[in-house]
């Protein structure tokens, strides 16, 4: 998600997994969808029950999702510092 986490970010979520709560509504969350990809996406009430619209900064919002999962994230660090933390562990 360009201007939230650029390319080379570690983006840092809660190992939840469970079914998106009404909390995270109009939040920037971390999602795993039912054709298995896992996306950064700002989450909004869908069209019917257990439905999402996945909003994204640069792109058109993708309508209607099915989720398998939904976490709150906790940091993001970005590109430049993110790699001086994974060459340090390396």
């Amino acid at each position: 998600m360009r201007g939230l986490a650029d390319d080379g970010a570690l983006i840092y979520f809660e190992d939840q997994r469970s079914s998106p709560s009404p909390d995270m509504l109009g939040q920037v969350v971390v999602v795993e969808t039912d054709t298995d990809e896992v996306l950064v996406k700002r989450l909004l009430r869908g069209s019917g029950p257990g439905l999402y619209d996945l909003e994204s900064v640069a792109g058109p919002t993708r309508r209607d999702a099915r989720l398998r999962w939904a976490a709150h994230i906790t940091a993001i660090i970005p590109p430049y510092q993110a790699r001086r933390i994974i060459l340090s562990e390396g």
